[in-house]
């Protein structure tokens, strides 16, 4: 897949040198064409990118601009337009624009490149995206992810309703904002899967939206924040032109509206979303950011207070928060799962896949996780890959069997862990072997040897029949069962995997 591959103007940003006035002016001629365009529309359009553009001296007060954009209503496709803006400076200073016409009056419209749309690209194509934009980038929302995929990760999160932090694991998203459905990689050309020797661009860590990154399983959120052109924006870099933030990244609000909108849909409501905010911003900006985040998720939020109230006596310790390893640096630690698996510390584990042609490499140096399983059944607890898909997510899997349940499950319906260490539904009136834990030693697994039906649980003094909550402590029933299946006790997260309404 050829993330970009397209015609450009004569200047694009990879190769024009713009100071920071040039770039708000640049930037503003572009906002200011877009609104003119679209303006009277039910739906609010924004500028996500400019592409490339000319630049033309009318006279020693005016220039035109002759630009190539990105834009995008809020639940649109990516879209990419031609126009020209001239740019008037006065004697004050001050600037002013106007939409450059065609001579007959009409405003310019120049070819958008149709080849470029709607025609998907290979990870919106496996995402079976209803509707792709530019490039085949999958339109936000439009993903369909399989009703299996989305059931099985729902059982794995219902399970660690009550585990100790330390033990819950979650799947995220490296620099989760930085993706190409909302305008960022404009230049990527890079193929998927990245090959180590590929000398390319690839600027993006994920495809994806927001949306469709929870529709499709994600949990933990990293977004970096930085105060760039008066506005706190989720981007790379500061407010220095060179090192990244651009004038058209998007505002932190954005983002969150369109995660608040997530969880107001049926559903969702009862989803814990972990947002990490790598915040680059001074001490000043807190009141900001916390207002925005009050506006779109409110009384949602765990607040200090909220510890406070609800668990009073207790507090937090920056000991056991949570300790980063790139994946080279874990691979090592791999072969003894224990090290990780028993650790007190929350440990997260993140990934990189850009790629700035010759200079950096972040395959090479960081590694990207192709299989979430295997950290998964090693007790790591926050997984933060890039490059987010239907494929990588299903690595994620260990519980239901690809097909299972073959219907709902109900209150009465029984589970047991089969030979291949998959969950299947069985009759109750099998009998097998039972799932054991210690009462006092949660990663401790036993498997009885006696068998029974699933309403007589048989387990030894000191043990409990229970069911793994997360992939660490199913990878250790695996390995004491020996091939034989075994019965789960799904039993008391039945009701949480029958509630699909949220309520």
């Amino acid at each position: 897949m050829n993330y970009r591959a397209g015609t450009q103007l004569q200047n694009n940003l990879r190769n024009y040198h713009l100071s920071n006035e040039e770039a708000v002016i640049l930037n503003s001629a572009a906002e200011f064409g877009i609104q003119r365009l679209y303006s009277g529309g039910y739906k609010e359009t924004k500028l996500r990118r400019i592409l490339g553009f000319e630049k033309e001296t009318v006279s020693n007060v005016q220039v035109l601009y002759k630009l190539r954009v990105l834009y995008q209503d809020e639940h649109g496709p990516l879209k990419d337009r031609h126009f020209g803006v001239y740019v008037h400076k006065d004697r004050t200073g001050g600037v002013k624009f106007k939409l450059k016409s065609q001579k007959s009056g009409k405003r310019e419209r120049l070819p958008r490149h149709q080849s470029l749309e709607n025609s998907c690209d290979q990870l919106s194509t496996e995402a079976n995206c209803s509707k792709c934009g530019f490039h085949g980038i999958c339109v936000r929302g439009t993903a369909k992810i399989s009703p299996w995929l989305q059931f099985a990760l729902k059982t794995q999160r219902e399970l660690q309703i009550d585990v100790p932090v330390n033990h819950v694991q979650v799947l995220g998203a490296h620099n989760s904002f930085n993706n190409r459905a909302s305008g960022y990689g404009d230049l990527d050309d890079c193929h998927w899967p990245l090959r180590t020797d590929d000398v390319c661009i690839s600027l993006a860590n994920q495809e994806f939206s927001f949306t469709d990154q929870l529709n499709m399983g994600i949990r933990n959120l990293e977004i970096d924040l930085w105060k760039c052109f008066g506005k706190i924006r989720m981007s790379h870099g500061n407010s220095d032109l060179k090192l990244g933030c651009l004038p058209w990244d998007k505002e932190m609000q954005d983002g969150m509206k369109e995660i608040s909108d997530w969880t107001k849909k049926p559903g969702n409501r009862n989803e814990i979303i972990e947002i990490y905010f790598d915040d680059h911003t001074s001490d000043s900006e807190d009141w900001s950011i916390n207002h925005v985040i009050k506006k779109y998720f409110g009384d949602k939020v765990l607040t200090p207070n909220d510890l406070k109230l609800k668990f009073s006596g207790r507090y937090l310790h920056d000991h056991f928060w949570s300790k980063a390893f790139t994946v080279r640096t874990i691979s090592s630690q791999l072969e003894n799962c224990s090290t990780i698996g028993n650790s007190e510390d929350s440990v997260r584990i993140y990934s990189d896949s850009t790629i700035y042609g010759p200079f950096w490499n972040g395959i090479k140096q960081t590694g990207t996780i192709m299989d979430f399983k295997k950290y998964l059944f090693c007790g790591a607890n926050i997984l933060s890959g890039d490059q987010i898909n239907t494929g990588l997510m299903k690595t994620a899997v260990f519980t239901w069997a690809e097909g299972q349940p073959k219907q709902p499950i109900e209150e009465t319906s029984c589970v047991v862990l089969s030979s291949e260490g998959r969950w299947h539904v069985a009759e109750c009136s099998e009998e097998h072997s039972f799932a054991c834990v210690s009462k006092r030693d949660e990663n401790r697994w036993s498997v009885s040897s006696d068998v029974g039906k699933y309403l007589n649980p048989l387990c030894e003094e000191g043990m409990e029949f229970s069911v793994p909550h997360n992939g660490y402590q199913h990878q250790q029933l695996v390995k004491t069962s020996k091939g034989k299946t075994v019965w789960l006790n799904l039993t008391p997260f039945i009701p949480l995997l029958r509630n699909n309404d949220g309520k």
